[in-house]
């Protein structure tokens, strides 16, 4: 379970630097006007890691290291890991600049609530 505690503890390192990143490049594709495929996939790689973290903070929720008085960081890790699921599925069909611009928002969303659990800690 320990090393289990410090993978949920390093994990949102990892995707805080990896939503910069997005961030930043989701700025050159708004500039661009359109979405890629590559920006998106990696956004795909973004909500992996975040599935993966809620993972490793529920089995520590399970294995009772973690204890329940830790209820708003709990809430914060649900919404942050079915975010950005549910706002790809409402703006798959726009296309263009105004759809990289709803997904670039959307990284700002996820970056704000990742410092927030974080912080709830």
């Amino acid at each position: 379970m320990d090393r289990i505690a410090l993978l949920h503890t390093r994990l949102p390192i990892t995707t805080l630097g990896l939503l910069g990143i997005l961030l930043v490049w989701g700025l050159i594709e708004i500039a661009r006007g359109r979405l890629s495929a590559s920006f998106l996939a990696m956004i795909w790689v973004a909500q992996w890691l975040l599935s993966a973290q809620f993972l490793l903070g529920l089995m520590l929720l399970v294995g009772n290291v973690r204890r329940l008085d830790l209820a708003l960081h709990v809430i914060y890790g649900v919404i942050t890991v079915s975010f950005m699921p549910a706002a790809l599925v409402y703006f798959r069909e726009r296309v263009g600049r105004r759809a990289a611009l709803h997904v670039v928002g959307c990284v700002v969303v996820l970056l704000v609530l990742l410092v927030r659990a974080v912080a709830t800690v």
